[in-house]
């Protein structure tokens, strides 16, 4: 078996904890000048994104632009015999020069924004490749006066995330949607594939992988699955990452999102959710994306509610424009396909051909726990298998039991991906037999979308083990009731 490593992204930390020491040392020392009334003090606090990787902007450059200030600052600041504090807050972009927004204590006067404008240097800070990226620099002109690290409160800086929500919020629903899709897309599918792309060269299998990423064409127009669940480079890339580091699995999320697959997106967000993580980058990404789907998914919510009133006072003809209207903006969600196929029944506009559950719903979510109908006893098997999520995770305590069968739900119907994912993330806390059984697993769905390859790390008698979870998932089927009933048992 191959070793557990951590990669790129122990480099990265170690990158962003050496820029935050070296902004440090640039900017924590008392500048007070002991002859002169007026005194500077400046960055006694620094907020900024503590994994800036550096194939996202030349670090070296970065802090040399930091420290070009603080001289600057200090001679511009002697003799100031007024006392103004506050911050300023940066924001670095990749298209254009940095600019600033000064908050103060007092309305500053000309002289005091000029001087932030001159020495800030803004045509020479580096740019990002991707994206933004911002920073806040406390100031006080006078060392006796201390830092207020509360005027952020009150100032009209925003950092990226803080502007990215705002704006998210205001817009439409079909404009929260595409911008979804299209961020991942410009942003932070390039970024995480610069970051995969730092590895040293004896990883082979993840810059291969982030030489995929950085082709649009081959990632969007080709199924997330073709270069993910069915790719050896992918499940390479994720045994080779530390188990608490997520970055990979992240990056699928990123992909799903792209491709506008937010229902599937949204499951695997909730189950790399349930694990302890270590800090990193696409973690960042992981939770501001998390927390703009929920804001999309609660107006999805409004909308689908308004037809299932509309529904529930037999108003059916209402009811189905409203959901034909919703997935003719986002066909992901498995919920509105599920609402609209039984208004159809009910109306008897039910074309069995036309909306084939399986390719409308279980589309949108393979692993969506409801179902209308069984057309024979292994579509009941499944229906039952999914309808058994509603009865997992409910109770903490459960937590290793209840993601062993969600796994097991996956497999069972078929989805070998996900079932893989639940079993890579759950094998470090399991002891030796339990985690073998789940390892067998994991390598059988491997298998099953064409991933041979990875077994070769692990000793064993694959045959065997393959068979036997084979054998397990014939005896589940065989124990459930609505396949007896249906095969007449």
């Amino acid at each position: 078996m191959k070793y557990l490593i951590r990669l790129i992204f122990i480099k990265l930390l170690i990158s962003s904890i050496i820029l935050f020491v070296l902004i440090a040392r640039v900017f924590s020392q008392d500048l007070s000048e002991n002859n002169s009334m007026s005194k500077v003090e400046l960055i006694k606090g620094i907020k900024s994104s503590m994994y800036l990787p550096s194939s996202i902007i030349n670090l070296t450059e970065y802090t040399n632009w930091l420290s070009r200030m603080k001289p600057a600052l200090q001679a511009a600041f002697k003799g100031e015999e007024d006392t103004y504090y506050g911050a300023v807050g940066i924001t670095i972009y990749s298209d254009k020069p940095a600019d600033f927004v000064l908050c103060c204590n007092q309305p500053c006067p000309t002289r005091i924004k000029n001087i932030f404008k001159n020495y800030i240097d803004l045509q020479n800070c580096p740019r990002t490749v991707y994206g933004e990226n911002a920073l806040l620099i406390y100031f006080s002109t006078n060392a006796d006066h201390p830092i207020d690290f509360k005027i952020k409160e009150n100032c009209l800086f925003e950092f990226p995330s803080e502007r990215r929500l705002r704006k998210f919020i205001e817009m439409e629903f079909k404009e929260k949607r595409d911008f979804l899709i299209n961020w991942p897309i410009k942003e932070l599918i390039p970024t995480m594939s610069l970051v995969f792309a730092e590895v040293d060269s004896e990883y082979s299998e993840i810059r291969e992988f982030s030489e995929i990423l950085k082709d649009y064409d081959i990632y969007f127009k080709k199924p997330v699955e073709s270069i993910t669940d069915s790719s050896t480079i992918y499940w390479n890339s994720v045994l080779e990452m530390a188990p608490s580091d997520y970055s990979i699995i992240i990056t699928k999320i990123l992909l799903y999102i792209s491709h506008g697959e937010f229902g599937y997106a949204k499951r695997l967000i909730d189950l790399v959710k349930l694990f302890p993580y270590e800090a990193c980058l696409a973690q960042e990404y992981l939770h501001e994306i998390d927390l703009l789907l929920g804001i999309y998914q609660k107006t999805l919510e409004d909308k689908i509610l308004k037809g299932i009133q509309a529904y529930d006072q037999g108003n059916y003809d209402l009811a189905l424009d409203r959901f034909i209207k919703i997935v003719a903006v986002d066909p992901s969600s498995a919920w509105c396909w599920h609402e609209l196929l039984l208004t159809k029944k009910t109306l008897n506009f039910f074309d069995a051909d036309e909306d084939d559950y399986n390719s409308l719903v279980y589309h949108a979510d393979p692993l969506y726990p409801m179902g209308l109908e069984a057309r024979n006893a292994i579509e009941g098997f499944h229906m039952e298998r999914r309808m058994r999520i509603n009865e997992l995770f409910q109770n903490p305590d459960s937590l290793l039991i209840d993601l062993t069968q969600y796994s097991e739900i996956a497999l069972d119907v078929g989805q070998y991906g996900m079932s893989a994912e639940i079993c890579w993330l759950v094998l470090p806390f399991l002891p030796n037999e339990k985690g073998q059984q789940m390892l067998n697993v994991f390598l059988f769905c491997l298998e099953q979308m064409g991933v041979s390859e990875i077994k070769t790390n692990f000793k064993g008698e694959h045959e065997l083990r393959f068979y036997r979870v084979e054998e397990s998932i014939h005896k589940r089927m065989d124990l459930s009731p609505l396949y007896n009933a249906m095969k007449g048992k």
